[in-house]
């Protein structure tokens, strides 16, 4: 006996059977409409996102900044806008840029360099010095760290 092709008879009762009542025409509940967006939620949600990218920002430049100092060694000379206000005793942030020795911006030399260690208040710079001799110390968080031990030039 062959197959019969065509329309498959409907069963009795005349109703066919289906497994997603929904996917008949006419059943089933109309999609909602989508709803607008506030547009105070858009500026908002813009706001958040440039300070965001702000903040990364800063910090990339902080993070990947060169350390100028980084290949400072005795004898070098460096110059500081910053620097040439801290007294003896006192701790402060100072911008070091090397400079030739003989420029007039040369405001400190360089008397040793000790690599690994970055608290200004550890006694590695007296060897440095003589005895009584004041020095300012600089330290750098670059790599390990290092810590650059510092006469006023005169």
């Amino acid at each position: 006996m062959s197959n019969p092709v065509g329309p498959t008879p409907a069963p009795e009762g005349g109703n066919i059977p289906v497994s997603d009542p929904s996917a008949v025409t006419g059943m089933g509940d109309a999609p909602a409409a989508p709803k607008k967006k506030s547009k105070v939620g858009r500026i908002i949600l813009a706001i958040v996102g440039m300070l965001i990218l702000i903040v990364v920002a800063g910090v990339a430049k902080f993070m990947l900044r060169p350390d100028p100092t980084k290949d400072t060694k005795a004898g070098d000379c460096l110059a500081s806008e910053t620097a040439k206000d801290v007294k003896v005793g006192e701790e402060g942030v100072a911008d070091m840029k090397p400079v030739d020795c003989k420029s007039k911006d040369a405001a400190f030399v360089v008397l040793g360099r000790v690599d690994g260690v970055t608290d200004i208040n550890n006694p590695a710079c007296e060897k440095f010095v003589k005895e009584g001799e004041q020095y300012l110390a600089y330290a750098s968080q670059s790599g390990d760290g290092y810590l650059l031990c510092l006469k006023q030039k005169s």
